[in-house]
């Protein structure tokens, strides 16, 4: 780095994202600087969206900020920034109980609401105010399990996924994941996400809080079971761990 006029202890900041999606709405709003006029408060991050909805898989988007004592004397110095990820994905996959039951992706209707809103971010990873915020899946299908030996046809007809693609998930904020049928008659699942993601973490991670542990994951995976027109609450599967005598209205 460019060695500073005058010694002394500076705040080194960075940020990076994958360039893998190429659509503008998959990235952070990422603001312009003026060399000599912008300030550090300036450079935020925000999460695009339209009308408070967030319907997009975004690119991976990194954030970081480090403190250093540099000398202006001949020479190199290196700072070491620590970035941490800022988006995460959610699958969430709906599946018959006892097979012989066909779902239909259309028959629902996804969202994930967080009524504080996260996806206004200082360049220090910390929040800045923000808006209530509902995701949407960017991603739905039905899934027809190919069928082997180890799964035959008539162990699964037709299974129900969908992806989301959100902003940091803050556990006070207390993010909701909702289903409900496609004519909207009927509530299927209402529930706290830190909280269900909560019941997984490993035992040696205990020494986490619960935020620490939301922003070391970056993707979850949740399996709800279908049986005879009614949902089960005995049956949750994250991330391979089964969650059982789980209320899915807590």
């Amino acid at each position: 780095m460019n060695k500073p006029e005058a010694s002394g202890r500076y705040r080194f900041v960075a940020w990076g994202k994958s360039n893998t999606l190429t659509g503008d709405e998959a990235n952070f709003v990422i603001p312009d600087l003026t060399v000599g006029v912008s300030r550090l408060e300036d450079l935020n991050y925000y999460l695009k969206r339209e009308l408070n909805f967030s319907q997009y898989e975004l690119n991976n988007f990194l954030v970081g900020a480090a403190e250093a004592d540099v000398q202006n004397t001949p020479g190199t110095d290196q700072v070491k920034i620590s970035l941490k990820k800022v988006n995460k994905k959610i699958r969430v996959v709906l599946l018959p109980y006892l097979g012989n039951t066909e779902l239909d992706v259309n028959d629902y209707l996804f969202s994930i609401t967080d009524p504080i809103g996260s996806g206004h971010i200082k360049y220090d990873y910390s929040m800045l105010a923000d808006e209530p915020t509902t995701y949407l899946p960017y991603y739905k299908s039905n899934i027809h399990p190919s069928s082997n030996a180890a799964v035959p046809s008539s162990e699964v007809d037709k299974a129900v996924a969908v992806e989301f693609s959100t902003s940091r998930l803050i556990e006070t904020n207390v993010p909701r994941l909702h289903i409900i049928t496609a004519d909207g008659s009927k509530e299927l699942v209402n529930i706290n996400l830190p909280w269900l993601f909560s019941l997984t973490e490993m035992e040696s991670h205990r020494i986490w809080s619960l935020q620490e542990y939301l922003d070391r994951q970056d993707e979850y995976v949740i399996t709800l079971f279908f049986d005879n027109d009614k949902w089960m609450d005995v049956t949750i599967i994250i991330n391979g761990w089964v969650v059982n005598n789980v209320n899915i209205n807590p």
